[in-house]
C-alpha cells in the first residue's frame, strides 16, 4: 500500500490524540489531506480488513467555557485537518463573545462579525454533534455587542429607555454601539 511509504503520515497517525475516539475512516482522510495524500475508498476497503473502530465516548465539553487548552485537545479529537483544528481553537478561545452563544449559529455568526472568520459548512456539521452550548445569562446591563445585535430595535430602545439614555432617530446599529459603550 503506497499510504505506508508516508513517514511523515504514519508517524502522525500513530500519535494522533484523536485516534481512541474514531468511528470512521474521515479522521485518516483528513490527516491525508494535510500531506497531500488522496486515501480513497479502495485504501480504506483494504485497512477495514486490518483494523476496526471500537471508539470511547468523546468527553463531553461545554464551549462557552472550556479552557483554550482543553478546547484544543478536543478540537483534535475531531476530523477536521491539522491546521483547521489550531486555527479554530484560536478563534474560538478568543472571542469575546463565546460565554453567550446558544448554538452553532451564533457561534459562527459571533467569529464572522468579530474575526471575519468563516467556518467551513462540513465543519459546522462536526461541531454541533460534538460541542455542547451551555451560554451563561446576559449581564445587566447588557454591554454585550453580540447579544445587543439580536435584539429588535424596539427592545434596544426599551433598554436604552430603562438605562436613561436618548436613543430618538438612532438605527439598529447605533443603538448598539450606544449600548454597548455603557
Amino acid at each position: 500500500m503506497k499510504l505506508l511509504g508516508h513517514e511523515g503520515l504514519i508517524q502522525d497517525l500513530a500519535e494522533h490524540p484523536g485516534r481512541p475516539y474514531w468511528s470512521s475512516w474521515d479522521s485518516l482522510k483528513a490527516l491525508g489531506k494535510s500531506y497531500k495524500v488522496s486515501i480513497t475508498k479502495k485504501h480504506t476497503d483494504c485497512l477495514d480488513n486490518y483494523f476496526r473502530f471500537d471508539p470511547q465516548p468523546l468527553p463531553s465539553l461545554s464551549i462557552n467555557v472550556a479552557p483554550a487548552e482543553d478546547l484544543s485537545r478536543h478540537l483534535y479529537i475531531l476530523p477536521l485537518g491539522t491546521g483547521s483544528a489550531d486555527q479554530l481553537s484560536h478563534q474560538l478561545s478568543g472571542s469575546p463573545s463565546r460565554l453567550y452563544w446558544r448554538d452553532c449559529k451564533d457561534m459562527t455568526r459571533a467569529l464572522r462579525a468579530e474575526a471575519q472568520f468563516t467556518i467551513p459548512k462540513a465543519t459546522q456539521t462536526i461541531l454541533v454533534q460534538k460541542l455542547d452550548f451551555t451560554p451563561e445569562p446576559p449581564p445587566v446591563p447588557n454591554t454585550i455587542p453580540f447579544l445587543l445585535q439580536q435584539m429588535t430595535v424596539k427592545e434596544l430602545r426599551r433598554e436604552a429607555d430603562e438605562r436613561g439614555m436618548d436613543h430618538k432617530g438612532k438605527k439598529k446599529a447605533d443603538l448598539v454601539r450606544l449600548l454597548s459603550s455603557g
